[in-house]
């Protein structure tokens, strides 16, 4: 309040209410008891928020906006303040808003804030991070699966930079894993190597166990995959991943009834989880124990209506115990979900062509989804 008394006194006439309010919320802004990261209460924002409609380029105001709009993920707020101000924000405003960019899935107009960051501030860890996560959601974007994978190259081309600068930083080495495991098909192998080649560079072999059970077992390792999932397993009883990574290595160490044995077990502990009740229904499917698999791919549909896949191998199973009806009911909602017809859906259409009447059902259901 100093402050203000300072300037009335040498202003030589009155203030207006508005010049004096402005000058008041200055003051408070500039205050150590404002803090930037506390949160703003809502009289406070619309405060705030008045300041800039009357002036867009008050850069004490956006401050502290971009860091509560941030805070509440409202993303288009921050870019919307960030914007006309791009050329005054420093480094912790122009992470905020490149992170919002990112949040808002326009990997693009992140890469144009890096580029700005880079032409005034030193590259780090942090901001090689960022940069690929923009380039992979440029990858997403791309129609080609040759362009995703060129794209995603890049991104791990913008890790190695970053790993350059600090060795030590495992979130470079894990979003590396996340960007193979996502664009190639075959990627344990070239995971594990990144994953040793972080743990030589940090020194620590103790973390990401979980990590190296399921890289083991997509790797075909097995007998690693059995010594790293168990253990896993052990430090975490609820690491169903690690759990099923573990009998899918023991189907193969063991045999079939061993890893079945495992995973009834596991189903019945874990009645709702999406993962254990679909790999259930899916050793039933692959034995072609129809009967057997029916209710637990209606069980996995009624957890997650959203993935397709358990619906069409429920048609599957519902027409090879011949179940003709409930069958063309589900190849139907598949085939509408998918928006296109499956092989398998035209080979039951053919089974049953003596049956001229269900026959017709099917054809008329397959039309009525091209």
């Amino acid at each position: 309040m100093k402050r203000i008394g300072i300037l009335l006194f040498r202003l030589k006439r009155p203030l207006s209410i508005v010049a004096m309010a402005l000058l008041l919320v200055e003051s408070v802004l500039q205050s150590p008891a404002f803090a930037l990261n506390r949160e703003l209460a809502s009289t406070e924002v619309a405060k705030l928020e008045a300041n800039m409609r009357r002036d867009p380029q008050n850069l004490a105001s956006a401050k502290f906006l971009i860091q509560h709009y941030f805070t509440k993920k409202q993303w288009a707020n921050v870019i919307r303040l960030s914007q006309p101000l791009i050329n005054h924000l420093d480094r912790t405003q122009l992470l905020l808003l490149t992170k919002a960019y990112i949040f808002n899935d326009d990997g693009v107009a992140a890469e144009n804030i890096l580029a700005t960051i880079y032409g005034k501030y030193p590259i780090t860890a942090e901001t090689k991070l960022l940069e690929a996560q923009a380039k992979v959601l440029v990858a997403r974007k791309e129609h080609l699966s040759d362009q995703k994978k060129i794209k995603a190259t890049q991104a791990i081309d913008i890790l190695r930079q970053g790993i350059a600068a600090d060795t030590t930083n495992t979130d470079l080495y894990l979003y590396w894993v996340d960007i193979l495991r996502e664009f190639w098909t075959t990627y344990a192998s070239d995971a594990l190597n990144v994953i040793k080649e972080m743990e030589v560079a940090t020194d620590d072999y103790e973390s990401n166990i979980p990590l190296k059970c399921e890289l083991y077992e997509k790797a075909n390792l097995w007998d690693q995959a059995v010594t790293v999932c168990k253990r896993a397993i052990n430090e975490n009883p609820k690491d169903l991943a690690s759990a099923l990574s573990y009998i899918e290595a023991q189907k193969i160490k063991e045999g079939l009834e061993k890893a079945r044995e495992l995973l009834v077990r596991l189903a019945e502990k874990n009645p709702n989880s999406y993962d254990v009740q679909f790999r259930m229904a899916e050793l039933y499917y692959q034995e072609k124990n129809y009967v057997a698999a029916i209710p637990y791919y209606k069980k996995v549909l009624s957890l997650d209506q959203k993935n397709i896949e358990p619906l069409l191998h429920l048609a599957e199973s519902e027409f090879q115990t011949k179940q003709y009806a409930t069958a063309l009911v589900d190849y139907q909602a598949h085939c509408k979900k998918a928006r296109m017809v499956t092989s398998e859906f035209k080979e039951a259409a053919k089974k049953i062509r003596s049956d001229a009447k269900l026959n017709r059902k099917f054809e008329t259901a397959m039309a009525s989804c091209r």
